[in-house]
């Protein structure tokens, strides 16, 4: 990631458990605090991949949640 992230202008983010699962941040195997900390400083986009079709809201806000809270803890010195 490090050697790359100069060329990385965006991001598509989606947890999972080693299949394609789509989950919400923070509910699969992935460290999305360690991925953006190897990246930073990163300006660019971070979309959020994946959807409860029955009911986005609740996935939205627990992924717009864990977001804003490993930024958060990124832009501690």
């Amino acid at each position: 990631a490090r050697e790359l992230k100069d060329y990385i202008q965006h991001m598509h983010l989606s947890d999972n458990t080693g299949n394609d699962d789509h989950l919400s941040l923070g509910q699969g195997n992935i460290d999305f605090k360690e991925v953006l900390k190897k990246l930073q400083p990163y300006d660019g986009f971070l979309i959020v991949e994946g959807w409860i079709p029955e009911d986005e809201d609740p996935f939205l806000e627990l992924d717009r949640t864990k977001l804003e809270e490993i930024r958060e803890e990124l832009a501690k010195p």
